[in-house]
């Protein structure tokens, strides 16, 4: 079974709390790359995964022009 950020990464209550998130991510690059390496998959981090999609604005599949289009639609985003 592929291995999943820590829950305390990606859950939040009320507001965002990035306590310890440096180090969660590390230890959770270090075990994604060790899964992908025992499954035969390209070894690689989350990390360098995430930034690697993020990138490039095309990447983005037009959620770059999100905030304008809802406030276009009349939804005004603060």
């Amino acid at each position: 079974m592929k291995p999943r950020l820590p829950q305390a990464v990606v859950l939040h209550y009320e507001t965002y709390d990035d306590t310890g998130e440096a180090a969660h991510r590390a230890a959770y690059d270090a075990e994604l790359e060790a899964f992908s390496a025992r499954q035969g998959m390209a070894v690689d981090t989350w990390t360098r995964r995430v930034i690697g999609r993020m990138g490039k604005i095309a990447a983005m599949g037009g959620r770059d022009r999100l905030v304008a289009t809802l406030n276009g639609m009349g939804f005004h985003l603060k």
